[in-house]
């Protein structure tokens, strides 16, 4: 599908084919626009058809074009009449809202932000060969599997009466949080444990980019598996899962916690 700017107006190439891609002839047409999920941007009116065309050329106003965040698509629907009957042909397109990746709203850090950090990670094959959109769709999806886990966050205010580091306070962050936290909020939580974020980000990017075959296994309850002269051992149990990488996990040490919440303190 073709990728359009918000707010900007779009061109599209309607067919006149049938299910089976064979032309068909219109004796008239008419055209609607419908969002993502169906609902109706632009109700049905005609569409002027000629005898001989074999296509139509339509323009959705940058007025339905415009979303404040990410993506989403629009559907330009065509209804032809025919001597034979109704024909309908679907073109979709996206349009987006400048960088997909959102802080804190889709991802813990900008693109170019996860393409320095990832420069000083170790074996970071999958994001190695991945390009801007495969690593972007990475990253997302890599947020969407870190904000589905609690983590409590000690906030240290100094050192007590025996030169021990003060606890401080405690924020809690549950998944239902995500959605209400501010970009300022954000910034203004810890610094290590956003950076923890950020790079265990990278990591299930990789994970997901790459493939985590043995983490496969192992949820599948594999125990040995041996192929020609090398094998494989695993402890017997399923391993408990979290819907995130060991990998990933292993940055977030401290802060993951696994109990009920009612709320940040």
């Amino acid at each position: 599908m073709k990728t359009y700017p918000s707010g900007s107006a779009a061109t599209v190439t309607i067919p006149f084919v049938d299910d089976n891609g064979d032309p068909v002839i219109p004796t008239a047409a008419a055209v609607r626009v419908l969002d993502e999920d169906g609902g109706v941007l632009l109700a049905s009116h005609a569409l002027a058809v000629a005898p001989g065309d074999t296509e139509a050329v339509y323009t959705v106003s940058g007025a339905l074009n415009t979303v404040a965040a990410g993506k989403t698509v629009r559907v330009v629907v065509v209804l032809l009449t025919t001597a034979d009957g109704a024909v309908e042909v679907q073109v979709p397109y996206v349009v987006r809202a400048g960088s997909e990746l959102v802080v804190p709203r889709t991802s813990f850090q900008t693109y170019y932000q996860a393409i320095l950090l990832a420069q000083d990670m170790p074996r970071m094959d999958g994001w190695g060969r991945a390009g801007e959109a495969e690593r972007t769709a990475a990253l997302i999806e890599a947020y969407d599997r870190l904000t589905r886990i609690g983590y409590e966050v000690r906030r240290p205010t100094g050192l007590d009466t025996l030169n021990r580091l003060d606890p401080g306070w405690v924020e809690h962050y549950r998944p239902r949080d995500w959605p209400l936290l501010t970009p300022e909020q954000f910034r203004a939580a810890d610094a290590g444990w956003r950076m923890a974020l950020r790079k265990a980000q990278i990591v299930e990017a990789d994970i997901i980019l790459n493939g985590d075959v043995i983490a496969g296994r192992r949820r599948a309850g594999l125990m040995s598996e041996t192929i020609g002269e090398s094998s494989m051992m695993f402890r017997a149990g399923k391993p408990l899962s979290l819907g995130v990488s060991e990998e990933a996990l292993r940055y977030l040490t401290g802060f993951v916690t696994l109990r009920a919440m009612t709320g940040r303190a």
